[in-house]
């Protein structure tokens, strides 16, 4: 009886040890990914982008952060309902993911958002080449419930350590990148530059500027009248 007790204690607390470890396994998988998607999310991929500087620091290789924008998504939430929105978010992720290497990540970091940190031993170059793959996984159109969808993206690219030394620099110039191509009509690719950084930081505050000139009431009207010579 003893020997039969001990066996059932070893096996309860087994038993509670493997919960235990199977809810700790869920819970880190809910903070480090995507419910929709089921891609990690901007939190693991900031984790994981320090760790591949940290690497890539000690070899001498270089880190490559695309952000990518989805162009028009908002029209489609709009005209077809969040519920056809999520459907089309999902199969756009599963696209994604199959135009990347094995040792790329991808992420989904914000609504219609999605960010890749490509671990590169070819050059800079490379970069650009995966981000053209991901906008060409994008030609065909998605059908979701009966309805024929298009949608394309515009893509930023920095690189370590050209770009930046950081997670946060990295992925902030990769969105300054971002809007560049987002402004070229979208559908785009664009690396991120000085002179883009530059003329970022001029228009927020041209942006702040004329903010507090508004609220000094510093702005006058002046009418200048159009005079026609002839007549």
């Amino acid at each position: 009886e003893s020997e039969t007790g001990i066996f059932c204690t070893v096996t309860n607390q087994l038993s509670t040890a493997l919960q235990r470890h199977a809810l700790s396994c869920e819970l880190e998988h809910q903070a480090f990914h995507d419910d929709l998607t089921g891609l990690a999310n901007r939190r693991k991929l900031e984790v994981q982008l320090e760790r591949s500087l940290d690497t890539a620091r000690k070899q001498g290789t270089t880190v490559a952060v695309l952000f990518l924008d989805l162009d028009g998504f908002k029209l489609i939430n709009d005209s077809h309902g969040h519920s056809i929105g999520d459907r089309m978010l999902s199969a756009i992720a599963s696209r994604l993911t199959s135009r990347l290497r094995r040792d790329d990540l991808l992420a989904r970091i914000g609504g219609d958002e999605f960010g890749v940190i490509v671990r590169q031993d070819r050059g800079a170059a490379a970069a650009e080449v995966i981000a053209r793959r991901l906008l060409g996984s994008l030609d065909a159109e998605f059908e979701i419930d009966g309805r024929r969808l298009k949608i394309g993206a515009s893509i930023g690219i920095s690189t370590f350590p050209a770009d930046g030394d950081s997670a946060e620099e990295l992925l902030r110039h990769a969105d300054m990148a971002m809007c560049d191509a987002k402004h070229s009509e979208g559908d785009n690719v664009a690396g991120f530059n000085r002179a883009l950084g530059d003329g970022m930081r001029e228009r927020s505050k041209l942006t702040l500027d004329l903010r507090e000139a508004l609220g000094r009431k510093q702005f006058s009207l002046v009418y200048q009248p159009q005079v026609r010579c002839s007549d």
